[in-house]
């Protein structure tokens, strides 16, 4: 027995391929021993190669962007991939504050804002699906529910992944305001 290996190199082929698409390669290995002119009877192998350039577009959608909130539970959104389906969204939940950029860590004990840069995972409504919705659970954020932090702008940055391994992260960044402030004030008579 003897065994080998083989590139098949056509040029720049690449170019010749439509994205987007999934392709069938075959191939079948002949010995010399066969006579040119008998076809080979042995096994065809195929493989299913998928050809994805395009990368998943993401969105956040709750809270809704520039708006005040009570509080916030759940961060949530959207994400759609043309061909091999969704795999991931994950999320940077950040502030900004005195020119110093805080972002929610879960994996220091106990889970905090801090300056180490740190993204989180969201949930997928139905992971490899082409259109699915995501969620991120942040009633553990205090900051968010507690009434602890006034006035500060947090933001939300969501980016995705699809199962062909192209990434997306130019979606934009939605933010919003804690306000669980009481309003105050009297009535007055003319």
């Amino acid at each position: 027995p003897s065994s080998g290996t083989w590139v098949y190199d056509n040029g720049n082929i690449a170019t010749r391929w439509v994205p987007d698409q999934t392709y069938v390669i075959s191939a079948r290995g002949t010995d010399d021993a066969i006579p040119a002119n008998e076809a080979p009877n042995g096994p065809l192998r195929l493989t299913n190669i998928v050809y994805d350039i395009t990368v998943p577009g993401v969105v956040a959608t709750g809270p809704a962007d520039k708006t005040p909130q009570k509080t916030v539970t759940v961060v949530s959104g959207t994400v759609t991939d043309n061909y091999a389906g969704v795999q991931s969204v994950r999320l940077v939940l950040s502030y900004l504050d005195a020119g110093t950029t805080y972002y929610w860590n879960d994996e220091v004990v106990p889970s905090s804002f801090t300056t180490a840069y740190d993204d989180v995972p969201a949930v997928l409504a139905a992971p490899g699906a082409l259109a699915t919705t995501w969620s991120y659970d942040a009633s553990a954020i205090s900051q968010f529910n507690d009434g602890t932090v006034l006035a500060r702008e947090f933001r939300v940055f969501p980016y995705s992944g699809d199962r062909s391994g192209n990434f997306f992260a130019g979606a934009s960044t939605k933010t919003f305001v804690i306000d669980n402030t009481k309003p105050t004030g009297h009535a007055t008579r003319p």
